[in-house]
């Protein structure tokens, strides 16, 4: 079966015209060579250094600051940041409001995780850019880190749910190619569902 007729997520919600698949396809090989490529040269140990990475699981909601947090690491720690919404937006566009994109999202996780688990094994730090919002996410990364041999941390920025909104209705006004934006009505039941880090989950773990 080729990828023109496989039923991946991929395919969903882009109608019968093939052309339009394709050039999503072509997309997708773009992002995953850069990708392939920056896991590859992000501060590789010298030949014959053994170096312990370290997997940083980056926690919170949208409009936390997750993501300008991960920037500053990526660049403290000289470690491949994937931020999975930069991702998606420049694949689907402002879908959130679209019955596939948790499919699609859950994809373009699974893919970027490949990325990341080979880099770890080249000894190279990750931080994945995924908000993380279930604790049981958060233990599973961090076991997929101790099988790799690397070690483990959590960045969580708490930042009150009056913030949240104030700075979700700022970043609403200002359209953007690597956020998403947002409904309130969608942003209210997410906060509910938000599972905070307990002090036990903020230790490092080696």
């Amino acid at each position: 079966m080729g990828f023109l007729d496989s039923p991946s997520p991929l395919g969903k919600g882009l109608g019968s015209d093939k052309q339009a698949v394709v050039g999503i396809h072509w997309r997708i090989d773009d992002v995953l060579f850069q990708a392939t490529f920056a896991a590859t040269h992000v501060a590789l140990p010298a030949p014959g250094v053994v170096r312990v990475a370290t997997l940083h699981l980056m926690v919170g909601l949208p409009c936390s600051g997750k993501t300008t947090l991960a920037q500053k690491l990526e660049r403290e720690q000289s470690a491949l940041r994937l931020t999975a919404d930069e991702w998606h937006i420049r694949l689907f566009g402002q879908d959130a409001e679209e019955p596939e994109h948790d499919a699609r999202h859950g994809l373009i996780e699974a893919m970027l995780w490949t990325i990341a688990r080979r880099a770890l094994e080249l000894g190279t730090n990750v931080i994945l850019d995924f908000g993380f919002w279930a604790r049981e996410e958060r233990e599973d990364y961090r076991s997929r880190a101790k099988q790799l041999g690397a070690s483990s941390e959590v960045h969580f920025l708490n930042v009150s749910a009056d913030e949240l909104m104030r700075r979700l209705a700022v970043r609403n006004s200002q359209p953007s190619q690597t956020s998403f934006s947002i409904p309130e009505a969608m942003m209210k039941p997410w906060i509910a569902f938000f599972q905070r880090p307990t002090p036990d989950e903020l230790a490092r773990r080696e």
